[in-house]
């Protein structure tokens, strides 16, 4: 399972800005997305979303990491998670 990193290297209003996304098990056994985003001078806030599926997370993944691209942010490295 892997987890993404993005940063936002524009001069704009989301400049320094970070977010993070993975998917993990919960103890309930259900798959949750976490999101955690945040930038210089915010806090962090982490949003969890439980998914029906795995395959329901990897696909809100894929949308979230393609709506950081649109939003100007930049991939940094991918992390392999082990389940």
């Amino acid at each position: 399972m892997n987890s993404y990193h993005f940063i936002n290297h524009s001069d704009g209003h989301r400049a320094g800005r970070t977010y993070s996304v993975w998917m993990q098990p919960n103890l309930f056994g259900k798959w949750v997305v976490v999101r955690v985003h945040g930038g210089r001078s915010r806090a962090a806030v982490m949003i969890v979303t439980v998914v029906e599926n795995r395959e329901a997370g990897e696909r809100l993944i894929r949308q979230i990491c393609r709506m950081r691209a649109l939003h100007g942010y930049d991939a940094q490295a991918s992390h392999n998670l082990s389940t």
